[in-house]
């Protein structure tokens, strides 16, 4: 991760990619990132959590599990308790479609450039498709909005109900339909 995009331009960037046709997904992240020292970057000071809970994982439920111990560990410790709510209120569907996605990145099938493109409409198309109110999936996940850190009714709305299957059909969805406005 070497590009920074402040928070106050979050929501330029997302009516952007809703909005536009982005070519260059690097550039146009470029175009809102700053510079900053890595040393003082939540990814760098907690760089041993992150290999703890996610280096060479198999499945989003072995992430889960790592995590559980970590926060048992360190209870008190913000970036875990702020990682554990970050996956307890996504969807189970979109967590198991990015995961795929990092493994395509891991085996050389896609960039890492193409998982970030990926990602948002990913994570979108799950909220807006596949959940019962996709604005509901939206303000759950935005900084500063009443409904933050509140889970959504997802369907699926349990990791073990996100079948092999499911997940193809996922990207058979999203494949046909990835370009389709936000609110369609």
């Amino acid at each position: 991760a070497d590009l920074f995009i402040p928070e106050k331009y979050f929501a330029e960037v997302i009516n952007r990619i809703e909005t536009e046709n982005i070519e260059d997904f690097r550039s146009f992240l470029g175009s809102f990132s700053q510079s900053v020292d890595f040393k003082e970057s939540k990814f760098f000071q907690n760089a041993q959590h992150i290999e703890t809970i996610f280096g060479g994982v198999r499945s989003v439920e072995q992430i889960l599990q790592r995590l559980d111990i970590q926060l048992k560990l360190e209870p008190t410790n913000t970036f875990l308790q702020d990682l554990n709510q970050r996956f307890q209120i996504n969807s189970p569907l979109a967590l198991k479609a990015t995961f795929k996605l990092f493994n395509e990145v891991r085996d050389n099938v896609i960039s890492m450039e193409q998982l970030c493109h990926d990602d948002w409409y990913i994570h979108r198309t799950a909220m807006f498709h596949f959940s019962r109110n996709g604005r509901e999936g939206l303000a759950s996940m935005l900084k500063g909005s009443k409904m933050r850190n509140v889970r959504p009714e997802w369907q699926p709305q349990t990791l073990e109900e996100v079948q092999p299957e499911i997940i193809e059909e996922f990207f058979d969805f999203y494949s046909r339909y990835e370009k389709e406005p936000l609110l369609s």
